[in-house]
């Protein structure tokens, strides 16, 4: 009697890359970090930069270099950067409601398009355009009315 093996079917799912989970794993200890962050003020057109010190999100720069080709990705400078917009939207809506007269210029002359990020030593920093804030603000407020 002979036994004759059906052959194995391959199957084709997508092998996870290691710059999948250097990413995913990058991203997790930004967003379950308790994220400390320093706003700057509003320039004359509606740019705002902030700093987030490394320390408060658990990433020392040697880790940081290991991960700068996938930290200077468009995707991720704006995915952490709308993140933490979001995540202290109060903080940044004080912005807003400090600009008074230069309210108009700074909101409604220029529109976010994306955020700029730069990696230091002790920590990076993200500039966007005001106007983020409205949209975001708007949202909610939309959000609440229905």
């Amino acid at each position: 009697m002979e036994i004759i093996e059906e052959p194995q079917k391959k199957k084709y799912m997508p092998k996870k890359n290691k710059k999948e989970k250097k990413l995913k794993k990058l991203l997790n200890q930004i967003i379950n970090s308790d994220c400390k962050i320093n706003i700057g003020k509003c320039d004359n057109e509606g740019d705002i930069i902030f700093e987030v010190p490394m320390k408060s999100v658990g990433i020392t720069y040697d880790i940081l270099i290991d991960y700068k080709k996938e930290i200077s990705s468009k995707f991720v400078a704006n995915f952490l950067g709308e993140y933490l917009v979001r995540e202290n939207i109060e903080e940044f809506a004080k912005i807003i409601t400090g600009l008074k007269d230069e309210y108009i210029e700074a909101v409604n002359k220029y529109m976010h398009a994306g955020f700029g990020i730069k990696i230091y030593r002790d920590k990076f920093i993200l500039k966007f355009n005001v106007s983020l804030i409205q949209k975001i603000l708007m949202e909610d407020f939309e959000k609440q009315i229905v």
